[in-house]
């Protein structure tokens, strides 16, 4: 007796081949939902805490600063917020005032705990300060005569009496950083007008550095890790590391006492 074997026509088969597409179809459908609803929960999540860093900032930050602006880095909020640690936090306040000084705060901070009242791990950045705050600094420190920010140099005229005879100088001075002290150390100086004299003879070149405590400008902790002067501003590099993340330690500026 002859088996005969009925081959399955292509109508059984596609039934089947269809089902199984479309059950990897709804598989991939339904994970492309689900890390979706991740990645904007984790959008949400991080925009919400910009805003409420950024709100709390502006309240602790000293009185006449403006607005600050937070970018909130890494690539999981969650997995960060949950481990109690942002890796990256950007800073951003254009109008900055800390020290009787009003500048631009550039920092950039790594291990930002989430809440207020951890430490920072370590943080860099820069503090800018235009020409006109620069010579209310000096002004306290007894120079009167107005200074200009040239290209890495601080500039200023003055004049004295010498035989009956006004003469006229131009002091330029260079900035240098001996630890928390950013001291304007005379370079040149050089008589004015169509006689000049020997200004040497009459003024110690010494006695014409300018002090100026740098701590006294940042947050206590906070240190000069260098300084450039540009046609009209004056930028403090800085860094810090162990930063205490509180209200008192972001109002409280350092000092330059023994």
């Amino acid at each position: 007796m002859t088996r005969s074997t009925a081959m399955p026509d292509a109508a059984s088969v596609t039934p089947r081949r269809r089902r199984r597409g479309l059950g990897v179809g709804i598989l991939i459908g339904v994970l492309v939902v689900v890390v979706g609803g991740v990645v904007l929960a984790d959008v949400a999540a991080r925009a919400y805490a910009t805003d409420q860093v950024e709100r709390q900032l502006a309240s602790r930050l000293p009185a006449g600063s403006g607005p600050v602006a937070v970018k909130i880095g890494g690539f999981s909020f969650l997995q960060q917020y949950l481990a109690g640690s942002f890796d990256t936090v950007e800073l951003s306040a254009p109008s900055l005032a800390i020290g009787g000084v009003t500048g631009d705060a550039e920092i950039t901070a790594h291990g930002v705990p989430t809440e207020m009242g951890g430490t920072v791990r370590e943080a860099s950045g820069s503090f800018t300060i235009g020409e006109d705050a620069v010579n209310a600094l000096l002004v306290d420190r007894g120079l009167t005569d107005q200074a200009q920010l040239v290209d890495g140099a601080v500039q200023y005229e003055s004049s004295f009496e010498v035989f009956g005879m006004t003469v006229g100088f131009r002091v330029t001075l260079e900035p240098r950083i001996d630890g928390d002290v950013v001291t304007l150390s005379p370079t040149s100086i050089e008589g004015l007008g169509s006689a000049p004299v020997d200004i040497s003879a009459f003024i110690d070149e010494a006695g014409l550095a300018i002090p100026i405590c740098a701590a006294e400008l940042l947050p206590a902790g906070v240190q000069v890790t260098g300084i450039a002067v540009t046609e009209g501003q004056l930028r403090l590099d800085v860094a810090a590391s162990d930063l205490p993340l509180t209200a008192e330690a972001l109002t409280t500026t350092g000092s330059c006492g023994g």
